[in-house]
């Protein structure tokens, strides 16, 4: 006797489509295996909307960042403040930031907007560079005037920049 298969099969497919959702939701971040300067993470940009609230958001978390470290040096600066933690926490900052540069660097950028990403890029390298800086002053027990004008200089750079995206 002949047995009809079509409604298991159907099962099948439709709990491995099930099974499949939550690897395709984008939810994660995309690692990438060997960065390649000349690649992207996608073959396709996003729209002109969602990339400027992506990188509105990086943008955001990079301005926070530099005015968190902005605010202990000024109290290092004024003697008040400890650089016990603070070298441990401007580590942990530049450490995201490279997180932040990178997956800037590797998303492509809506249609008309790649100018802009290189400026925002270079803004972040700097900002960057100047927290570099502020660790290394925080290491030799030297003056934190100078990256402090940096970063304040890289923080405001960064709010103009991220006007850009406002249009």
């Amino acid at each position: 006797m002949y047995t009809d298969h079509r409604p298991a099969i159907a099962g099948a497919i439709l709990l491995t489509a099930i099974g499949l959702v939550p690897l395709l939701n984008g939810c994660t971040r995309i690692q990438r295996t060997v960065p390649n300067e000349t690649e992207y993470n996608t073959i396709f940009s996003m729209s002109g909307l969602e990339y400027e609230t992506f990188i509105s958001k990086e943008i955001g978390v990079v301005e926070n960042l530099l005015v968190t470290r902005i605010i202990a040096a000024r109290s290092i600066d004024n003697g008040t403040g400890a650089t016990d933690n603070e070298l441990a926490n401007v580590k942990e900052d530049i450490t995201k930031l490279d997180d932040i540069i990178e997956d800037v660097t590797y998303t492509k950028p809506a249609l008309g907007y790649e100018t802009d990403t290189e400026n925002t890029l270079s803004l972040m390298k700097e900002a960057r560079a100047a927290m570099e800086s502020y660790q290394e002053a925080l290491e030799n027990k030297g003056d934190v005037k100078t990256p402090l004008q940096d970063m304040q200089n890289c923080y405001i750079a960064l709010g103009g920049e991220a006007n850009v995206y406002y249009e």
